[in-house]
């Protein structure tokens, strides 16, 4: 059976929109948070080696920092530039710290 390429590549678009609007509610969520708590910001990772996503939300909760690498043109509305002040958390550290701020770590 032959798979039309045109089809294949209309699938690969639908499901890029789809991660990328799944990214878009991560970034907004994490902005959200980031606004609600004091300390929080926003700083440049000068490190990053993905050259879109530089930015970094830190997000400043009791549980420990929680933060998340977002496109550059992503709006940050009135979220305060800080400096890097980044704690060496790990991936699974920050969801670990998320689910505990949840009450389900």
């Amino acid at each position: 059976m032959k798979i039309d390429k045109s089809l294949l590549l209309y699938r690969e678009m639908i499901i890029m929109a789809f991660i990328n609007e799944l990214y878009y509610q991560r970034n907004l969520v994490a902005l959200t948070l980031a606004n609600a708590f004091e300390g929080s910001g926003w700083y440049y990772d000068e490190k990053s080696k993905n050259k879109k996503t530089k930015r970094v939300i830190k997000i400043n909760h009791p549980e420990g920092q929680m933060c998340f690498h977002i496109p550059d043109d992503f709006d940050l509305g009135n979220l305060p530039q800080i400096d890097d002040d980044w704690d060496g958390h790990t991936t699974k550290e920050k969801w670990e710290r998320m689910k505990k701020a949840c009450g389900i770590g």
